[in-house]
């Protein structure tokens, strides 16, 4: 991996880019377009600052992340930093962050005064510490190592290694003079391979401008670089993720089931961000560089969106869900497709199937007191106000948790059951100790019907109790329902479609299944609910619009 005399060169470019600008970063790799090609980098952006625009408040900078480490490079000038950590400073040129979110944290940062130049990367995390705690490493310049024209950001090059904890893989910050010649042999297994030019231009023996990313095609083999001027790039190379990329609004992971437990920290951090007034607002437009937010996924979650609402679409159990059937193999498949679709155009937040009415409990608390009906159950007749998703032990544990919900909320009904698992469904092997999960929901009432604005003291302590689930690793995801006018039906019959506008005063049929959904409006989220009914093969399909309080 040292530097030696050029050789013919065998590894050919296969994709080259200038990224697209956005504020004071270009970005030159997202998880949805280039992350795919050369994962575990799935991202990275080329910020730049010449000290000519004000500096992004930290303030209005917060924003979290999740499954991924987020590595910046300083190359010159100055960046400043905050986590929910407590950890906070200042990183001069030459020095590194790295920070693992694993299984959710929230940063700020911002550019220091004059000209600031540098890389952000992310790092797509292996299973094992996706949803890990998180850890972060602030490298300062005197400690980062070096080797002839080779600074080791992660890895290691030659006899320098880097102080990083990182998983196998290598990231280099090198910088060649005028007509220097360079030639990286990446370790074994590396057959992923990509440089970036800051400033100057390389040779390989094709040209790599400055701002120009090159990925070069999978091999062992070594590469090959003179330089044209005075030239700094950053080069990273690494064994290929083995993993899909399931992807958030500010995470990437390796799961669906990841995610959303990734989510679930987020969220409760987000909570007490905004409890102790540090979390006003979110970095929407203008110039930014820490993590430059041109794209919706990379807006704070918690944050209420300004072109999109988030709406649950539920469909109704089938007489062929009731007998417990497996579904049909072309049903799944449509499903699973039309979820990529949605992550892949970032609408789609989450989803979940439940059993046949035979798994699931009916409770009702009235009067102080509490009855538990077993199913199964032919008809609801109430609407749905809320719901719960749980990851417990047993199911008298998820009913224990129903219990300090009714002593919230005073007198509720819910229906509770068992989600479908992949395994249920033979799509992989059953764990030998799989995990329970439970999706409940409570039914409206009138004061929810009518959208009155919660009481205060009751969300105190309902956020009180969602904290505590979300300690103890039971709240996997939450939320209610805004009052059946804003919502919408579609039934399906005959090969025709209607829909229906709410009011509703009841739904007679159990809910199967639900995706969580953004989208502009009730119009779009009608038009994609349409082909969910379709694919899933359903009667009707429920619409509901989620408030966001």
């Amino acid at each position: 991996m040292l530097a030696q005399q050029i050789q013919q060169p065998v590894r050919d470019i296969i994709y080259r880019t200038r990224g697209s600008m956005g504020g004071l970063a270009t970005r030159l790799v997202s998880p949805s377009d280039l992350g795919e090609l050369i994962k575990p980098f799935v991202f990275l952006d080329l910020f730049a600052s010449d000290g000519q625009d004000a500096p992004l408040s930290m303030e209005h900078g917060w924003h979290p992340h999740s499954g991924i480490a987020t590595v910046t490079v300083v190359l010159e000038g100055s960046v400043r930093y905050a986590e929910t950590t407590g950890k906070t400073g200042v990183l001069p040129a030459g020095s590194v962050e790295w920070m693992r979110a694993g299984n959710g944290v929230w940063h700020t940062g911002t550019q220091g005064p004059g000209r600031v130049r540098g890389f952000q990367l992310w790092v797509a995390l292996p299973p094992e510490l996706e949803n890990a705690p998180n850890a972060s490493h602030y490298v300062m310049p005197e400690d980062v190592p070096v080797e002839g024209p080779v600074r080791v950001i992660l890895g290691s090059y030659g006899k320098a290694k880097s102080p990083i904890a990182s998983p196998p893989m290598t990231y280099l910050v090198v910088s060649l003079k005028a007509g220097e010649r360079w030639s990286y042999q990446p370790s074994k297994g590396h057959t992923v391979a990509w440089v970036a030019v800051q400033e100057g231009a390389l040779r390989t023996p094709s040209r790599i401008a400055s701002g120009e990313l090159a990925i070069f095609e999978p091999s062992p083999q070594s590469i090959d670089f003179v330089a044209e001027g005075n030239t700094r790039f950053v080069l990273g190379s690494a064994v290929k993720h083995p993993y899909d990329l399931a992807l958030g609004n500010y995470s990437v992971h390796t799961s669906a089931e990841a995610l959303r437990q990734a989510d679930a920290e987020i969220r409760r951090i987000g909570r007490t961000l905004r409890a102790e007034g540090i979390l006003r607002r979110a970095c929407r437009s203008g110039p930014g560089w820490f993590v430059a937010l041109p794209e919706a996924r990379y807006e704070a979650e918690l944050e209420p969106r300004r072109t999109a609402m988030r709406f649950m679409v539920m469909h109704k159990v089938t007489d062929e869900m009731e007998k417990g059937l497996p579904p049909d193999p072309a049903v799944i498949e449509g499903v699973g497709k039309l979820i990529q679709e949605g992550l892949k155009d970032k609408i789609f937040v989450s989803g979940e199937g439940l059993k046949p009415t035979s798994h699931r409990v009916h409770i009702v608390y009235k009067g102080g007191k509490r009855t538990i009906t077993d199913g199964p159950f032919t008809e609801a007749k109430e609407l749905v106000a809320g719901f719960a998703l749980m990851r417990v032990r047993s199911k008298e544990e998820a009913i224990s948790w129903c219990d300090r919900f009714a002593a919230v909320v005073g007198d509720v009904e819910l229906f509770m059951g068992p989600v479908v698992e992949p395994w249920d469904l033979g799509m992989v092997p059953k764990p030998k100790n799989p995990p329970l999960r439970f999706l409940s929901m409570h039914k409206m009432d009138e004061r929810a019907e009518n959208e009155a604005p919660p009481d205060p003291g009751l969300m105190a302590k309902m956020g009180a109790l969602i904290e505590e689930m979300t300690k103890a690793g039971v709240l996997q995801a939450t939320g209610g329902l805004a009052g059946t006018k804003l919502g919408a039906r579609i039934r399906f019959e005959g090969g025709k479609r209607t829909v229906i506008d709410g009011p509703f005063a009841e739904s007679k049929e159990l809910v199967a299944g639900y995706a969580i959904v953004e989208l502009p409006s009730k119009a779009a989220v009608i038009e994609w609910a349409m082909r969910f009914g379709e694919v899933v093969q359903v009667n009707e399909v429920e619409v509901r619009q989620m408030p966001e309080w």
